[in-house]
């Protein structure tokens, strides 16, 4: 029962309903799991690594945790809503971390480094699913979250995720890897549900991951965050520290060179007088393909040999 409902009446009609305070809520009914999750660092100028911070929980847990950090959001002084960058909020870092560790959430933080993807060319990678750090993120978020539900929870339960709203690369995350893994239903995709994007300055359960990603990249930047420690107070929190393979950002340099290579050999082949090429003008041209070719040899056998486990 959640709220004097069977959980088999629990329709999943608006997912992120149950992370809203109720005076925000219409009455409606939803699935009975839920992941909220913001990020910070977004950009290698604000941090060493990409951090996802979010909570786990039941509708009812949500509600009302939802409603608990409302009724702090209104205490003097008064915010209309938390985002971790804004002024308004510090104050409200530690009062609002010992709303949320008095509930029965899972804090779930994710974290990426930058470094693997300082050479991606965004217009030799456009379109292309896991060039991306925040494609990254996404994946090791939902598969932590799916795993850490499937062994935490009765089976036929699935959890509906919802993130935070402002990034176009959520779209291609789902078209691309959790639609068509969720549809499926195979592993610990069949406890997928929905994944819908979700306003911060509404949802209250996306500003406590916000809260949380903010205070993760506090420690990492200064070494102290305190709404951290009331965080993790009564329950830890689950630490997912993810590497990219090496590989992974050597061939991304590649594509980058590549691509630079084609538009500038492709100026000058435009800029030679009538149909041909002058030898003076293709050498250098075809010496550096072929020098390029020769590196991505190297960076495939590189993963072939990760893969295999005899290595």
């Amino acid at each position: 029962m959640e709220n004097g409902i069977p959980r088999e009446s629990l329709a999943q009609v608006v997912p992120h309903l149950s992370g809203m305070a109720k005076r925000f809520r219409e009455k409606r009914l939803v699935a009975s799991i839920r992941a909220f999750f913001d990020e910070s660092a977004v950009s290698p100028s604000d941090g060493p690594a990409l951090i996802f911070g979010g909570y786990v929980g039941t509708v009812g847990e949500f509600g009302r945790a939802a409603d608990a950090w409302q009724d702090c959001l209104d205490e003097s002084p008064a915010i209309t809503y938390f985002h971790h960058k804004e002024a308004p909020s510090e104050c409200k870092i530690i009062p609002l971390a010992r709303v949320v560790s008095g509930f029965d959430l899972q804090g779930f933080v994710v974290t990426i480094p930058h470094t693997p993807f300082l050479d991606r060319h965004s217009a030799a990678a456009k379109g292309m699913f896991g060039t991306r750090i925040y494609d990254w993120g996404f994946v090791h978020t939902v598969t932590g979250v799916l795993e850490w539900v499937d062994q935490n929870f009765p089976e036929g339960e699935k959890v509906d995720f919802v993130f935070g709203t402002g990034r176009r690369e959520l779209d291609l995350c789902r078209a691309k890897l959790f639609d068509p893994l969720s549809s499926e239903g195979n592993g610990i995709w069949r406890r997928a549900g929905t994944c819908t994007p979700g306003d911060s300055k509404t949802i209250q359960a996306l500003q406590m991951g916000d809260l949380l990603a903010g205070q993760v990249l506090e420690h990492i930047r200064t070494g102290e965050a305190p709404g951290l420690a009331e965080l993790a107070h009564s329950k830890p929190i689950l630490l997912l520290r993810e590497n990219p393979p090496s590989a992974l950002g050597v061939g991304l340099t590649l594509q980058k060179l590549g691509k630079q290579l084609y538009d500038a050999g492709r100026q000058k082949f435009l800029n030679c007088p009538g149909d041909s090429v002058p030898l003076k003008v293709f050498t250098p041209y075809y010496e550096g393909m072929l020098a390029l070719a020769a590196m991505m040899e190297v960076v495939c056998k590189e993963l072939v040999k990760d893969e295999d486990p005899t290595e």
